[in-house]
């Protein structure tokens, strides 16, 4: 934990193993299993992936913004955190049906397409046509940022994240609005 907290987020491999054994798949090592242990906890997140491995970071630098809300005594209900599932679900399928979000993070129950009337209405995500399709589908709501000439890259803006995601192509190609 001091080890992160001092020279920031780290691996499993960015600590040597010290007793000379091979690690075959589950053979971790003990500052894996210490690391996994703090993230069980709570104390360390997942920052990002390299390649498939954890990189792990301190809660407070990976998630200020629910700390706080949790220090303040606030924490989202289950219908909170239910709705950013979905919301999360529909941004990483790009276009989607209806009964296809709940499966990406394995939630339940099946929803149907009235089910997304609310995001659509909040902006959240758009209802689109996909020809062929026999049922409505749906995507985030995208933004697109202002012509740049055509020397330029091209950047959309991705509405629905708290920061802004930035995608790009090279120059000179248009994205279509499902970019993201």
């Amino acid at each position: 934990m001091e080890h992160i907290a001092v020279k920031g987020p780290a691996k499993s491999s960015d600590f040597e193993r010290t007793s000379g054994e091979g690690g075959g798949w589950w053979g971790w090592k003990d500052e894996k299993r210490w690391l996994e242990t703090l993230f069980a906890s709570g104390e360390l997140m997942v920052a990002r992936r390299d390649n498939f491995h954890r990189v792990y970071d301190l809660s407070g630098r990976v998630a200020p913004q629910v700390l706080a809300l949790e220090s303040n005594g606030g924490s989202p209900d289950s219908a909170q955190v239910h709705a950013r599932f979905i919301e999360r679900s529909i941004a990483a399928l790009g276009i989607t049906q209806a009964r296809w979000v709940n499966d990406y993070f394995r939630i339940k129950p099946r929803l149907k397409d009235a089910d997304l009337d609310a995001l659509v209405t909040r902006g959240t995500a758009q209802r689109v046509r996909v020809e062929g399709w026999g049922v409505p589908a749906i995507s985030a709501k995208i933004r697109m940022l202002p012509k740049r000439p055509p020397d330029t890259v091209f950047a959309c803006v991705v509405a629905r994240a708290e920061k802004p995601q930035y995608c790009s192509s090279h120059a000179g190609r248009r994205a279509n609005s499902f970019a993201g």
